[in-house]
């Protein structure tokens, strides 16, 4: 079985393919499958979000086709929630990680009680 992944983050990728490794499923890719783009995230919860990455997919998909998504935010309780949903924008659209993590320092640097979850929706 194949299973068209909605993403184009190749770290993810490799992760779940690594999961899936020796199993009767393998993944492909947006490119693999030929669908060019990517899903708007304009979702107000990370659910929303997934279920539109993994409908976007589908429904560019030139046969039919199990498709996944996921969408992913980390939940700062000093900060309200957020980054939240937008976390992978908060550092500015298409920052990498490491300015998004430096950023989130920063906007925490008087603040002692430092909690917070990751939330992964797939």
């Amino acid at each position: 079985m194949q299973i068209v992944l909605s993403t184009r983050n190749s770290s993810k990728i490799e992760e779940i393919a690594a999961i899936l490794a020796g199993s009767r499923i393998s993944i492909l890719t947006l490119d693999q499958a030929g669908i060019e783009g990517k899903a708007p995230e304009v979702g107000t919860t990370l659910e929303e979000n997934a279920l539109e990455k993994a409908l976007y997919a589908h429904n560019r998909s030139r046969v039919p086709v199990w498709t996944m998504a996921d969408d992913a935010g980390l939940f700062i309780d000093a900060l309200d929630g957020k980054p939240g949903v937008d976390t992978a924008d908060w550092a500015g659209r298409g920052a990498p990680m490491q300015a998004v993590t430096d950023h989130c320092l920063k906007r925490m640097e008087a603040i002692e009680d430092r909690h917070a979850t990751f939330k992964t929706v797939a």
